[in-house]
């Protein structure tokens, strides 16, 4: 299973990865339409462009602010640790599928199986914490029982 765990860590990694990418090309293309709106004889449709292009500029610089932060929590996790209790990073093998503490990226397929990417922060990911092999956790009324840590 460490071989899966890595595996999955690097797929998440590859991803948020190209999230940072994309933020920065939105970047870059929202500071292009700014640059490119010219002053027309219409003023209100210049300004009117001008605040889309503004606003695009700064949901491109959130995105990118937040991949960031993905990007940093991501690699601070030690992939090869193997963990007694559930921890940031920790793969956890449950009777309802395979969970990955880390950051959320929701689901993602390896080999044709399916893992739950999801932050510490989640709703989820909070009721695992500090949880062990053996223990279960009740979320939306479904009892998950713990079967390995990885």
């Amino acid at each position: 299973m460490q071989a899966s765990k890595l595996s999955l860590y690097d797929l998440c990694l590859q991803r948020v990865k190209q999230m940072v990418l994309t933020a920065e090309q939105s970047i870059q293309q929202a500071e292009e339409a700014t640059r490119s709106e010219t002053k027309s004889s219409a003023g209100d449709k210049f300004e009117t462009g001008r605040a889309m292009a503004h606003a695009e500029m700064h949901k491109a610089q959130r995105s990118f602010a937040e991949a960031k932060v993905m990007l940093t929590d991501l690699q601070s996790i030690d992939k090869e640790t193997i963990h007694s209790k559930i921890q940031k990073g920790a793969l956890i093998e449950t009777d309802a599928g395979f969970y990955f503490l880390s950051v959320g990226l929701g689901k993602l397929t390896i080999d044709q199986q399916i893992f739950f990417v999801m932050s510490s922060q989640s709703p989820l990911g909070t009721l695992f914490l500090n949880k062990a092999v053996g223990e279960q956790i009740t979320f939306r009324g479904r009892d998950i029982f713990i079967k390995a840590i990885h």
